[in-house]
């Protein structure tokens, strides 16, 4: 199935990054930095699709900042082919993609042979896209508000005033008023 093919290149590029981190003395790649800046409602820091700006989820996420950390590439922003293409753009040539997937339940009636009796069945289907990260394309015109999100024009983590200490003191502060704690 390709989806046991996707897990294990993810494991072998989890293991990968864990040894250069492990070498350099560094830690690991996708570690949160907490102070992340803010904008148009989602975070730069997490990858997202170029066209409409949508966060990717789940193990597409992973897969992603793997794929960002082992390439260099700065930007978490990420297309298909077809979408760089619309965009007045394309893929440098030799540049290969990252498989992404996208999961759905579909849900229907059918009617049991031997009883006659309507059930509902469920079932998972998957579909596999390849991706580009932005850095590997040319020519690509983005939409402003993802056009506003590439490293050049990000801010300092400090330029927006998040102080760690302050909002961790908050959060204590505002279980310790909750009637939970």
């Amino acid at each position: 199935m390709a989806t046991k093919a996707q897990y294990d290149v993810l494991t072998k590029s989890i293991i990968a990054s864990l040894e250069r981190a492990q070498e350099t003395g560094g830690q690991a790649p996708w570690h949160k930095p907490w102070g992340a800046p803010r904008r148009n409602g989602f975070n730069p820091n997490h990858p997202h699709n170029g066209v409409t700006g949508k966060a990717y989820r789940g193990l597409n996420i992973l897969t992603l900042w793997v794929e960002a950390e082992a390439k260099g590439y700065r930007s978490n922003t990420w297309l298909t082919f077809k979408q760089a293409k619309s965009l007045g753009g394309g893929i440098r040539k030799g540049e290969k993609a990252a498989t992404v997937s996208w999961w759905d339940v579909i849900a229907r009636e059918e009617e049991d042979e031997k009883t006659r009796e309507i059930k509902v069945v469920r079932r998972f289907i998957v579909r596999l896209y390849f991706v580009f990260n932005y850095e590997q394309t040319y020519g690509v015109k983005l939409p402003k508000k993802i056009q506003e999100q590439q490293p050049d024009e990000l801010p300092d983590e400090d330029e927006d005033g998040f102080d760690v200490i302050e909002a961790a003191q908050s959060i204590v502060d505002g279980f310790l008023a909750s009637d939970n704690a």
